[in-house]
């Protein structure tokens, strides 16, 4: 139903879109659902800032991400405390954020005596969330509800940067383009904590829902790995420091490892949304979400943020890359509509359609392969459900979120020159069980 379920919200995912929904549960009910994403996001760098250099050994090209298949279990349900008491207890078990995306973009564009690792580009980004929550129905139109999150993510990225050619001061051949390329491994996990509110108002043809998501600032523990790579240049001659000529030219790779300690969060959210009953079997959905995702900062490094490079001896000549482990984002808040029709086609039968746009979030300055959603995105969706006897029911969704194609034209630290579009296929397959 495109999302737009905040006015309705008459199931267990009540306790992620406006839990006081399901103050209006008739019965107890536990769903298992595997929600199933594939992302087929495109890539096509900008090869002539840098140029022609050759990512993954193609001068020119669009490329995809890998050919991956994100499988996550959920699990909730609620249950009434009593049949006339309007009060409902519900958990839900559910993935609050998932980005798994993995490319092999790019290969040095200058000679070393190491292989560049793959998949050189890639995220693994994953927060599950525990959330119980409780609502409450009185004077018959009219219920609240809240809930409480623990959050438990898990973070997994690495990505290639480029820095100002560090020999330019010691008059050494220089590295092609005035670019030098470094590679980035960050791992960490940790916890966080939020909740979330909710109110439905409930009329004869018409119901109103309003809800609020909290920000959740996940502080994780972890380790960040970071390469050097070093050119080769034969037969280079004495043209400044020996130590540094062999560090910048040598063709070898320089490591560091560090512990550090990450915050990644996830911003906050407020939704208005109407639902409409024009029929006692139809019901027609939408929703209006504000979400503030200028205040999501990036992957902020709190310990340990800067890994230095000395090239030479530190006691002499010597000269210095730093890089900085923080990952800077720049978002924009933004509104996201969504739209969606539910039909009982039977008494047993459900069918549901619906839809959603939201504008980009993410600014032409910081925009990688990295990120889920590139660009503006639409997406429409249908679905099914089945009940199996009086007490079970079997169900289906599928939607696809289209990218519209977005240009970034300037590499920096925390930007990746070049176009950017495809699409996303997110299925879930459902089997609930009512008493």
């Amino acid at each position: 139903m495109g999302g737009a379920f905040t006015a309705l919200a008459d199931d267990w995912t009540a306790v992620h879109y406006n839990p006081a929904g399901a103050a209006w549960l008739t019965r107890s009910e536990l769903f298992a659902t595997a929600a199933i994403f594939s992302p087929r996001i495109t890539y096509t760098p900008d090869t002539l800032q840098f140029g022609g250099w050759r990512a993954n050994n193609k001068p020119y090209g669009e490329y995809y991400n890998a050919d991956k298949t994100i499988v996550m279990p959920q699990l909730g349900g609620f249950a009434k405390v009593s049949p006339g008491s309007g009060i409902s207890l519900g958990m839900g078990v559910y993935t609050q954020a998932v980005n798994n995306m993995e490319w092999d973009l790019y290969a040095p564009y200058y000679a070393t005596n190491e292989t560049f690792p793959g998949p050189d580009t890639r995220s693994d980004l994953r927060t599950w969330t525990f959330h119980p929550a409780m609502s409450f129905k009185f004077m018959d139109k009219l219920a609240v509800g809240a809930g409480f999150e623990v959050t438990r993510t898990l973070l997994d990225q690495s990505r290639v940067m480029f820095v100002d050619d560090p020999g330019v001061q010691f008059n050494l051949p220089p590295y092609p383009v005035g670019q030098v390329m470094l590679d980035q491994t960050v791992d960490g996990t940790g916890w966080g904590i939020g909740y979330n509110l909710g109110v439905l108002a409930k009329f004869n043809l018409f119901s109103l829902g309003l809800s609020f998501q909290s920000t959740m600032v996940q502080k994780l523990s972890g380790q960040s790995t970071t390469n050097f790579w070093s050119q080769k240049v034969e037969g280079r001659g004495d043209l400044g420091s020996p130590l540094i000529e062999q560090d910048l030219l040598g063709g070898k790779t320089h490591t560091a490892i560090q512990d550090i300690d990450l915050e990644v969060t996830l911003p906050p959210y407020v939704t208005l949304g109407v639902a409409l009953f024009p029929t006692d079997g139809l019901r027609l959905t939408g929703d209006l979400t504000h979400t503030f995702y200028s205040e999501v900062p990036g992957i902020i490094v709190t310990s340990n943020d800067s890994v230095t490079f000395k090239f030479g001896d530190p006691q002499s000549d010597f000269t210095t890359v730093t890089v900085q482990t923080t990952e800077l984002y720049q978002w924009e808040d933004q509104f996201r509509l969504a739209a969606g029709l539910e039909w009982d086609a039977s008494e047993s039968l459900q069918l549901r359609i619906g839809a959603y746009y939201e504008p980009a979030v993410v600014k032409t300055t910081s925009l990688t392969p990295l990120n889920w959603d590139p660009s503006s995105k639409i997406s429409p969706s249908a679905g099914v459900s089945f009940d199996i006897g009086p007490s079970w029911n079997l169900g289906y969704s599928y939607g696809a979120v289209f990218h519209e194609d977005r240009t970034a034209s300037v590499y920096t630290p925390y930007n990746q020159a070049g176009q950017y579009g495809g699409m996303r296929h997110e299925s879930f397959v459902s089997l609930g069980y009512r008493w």
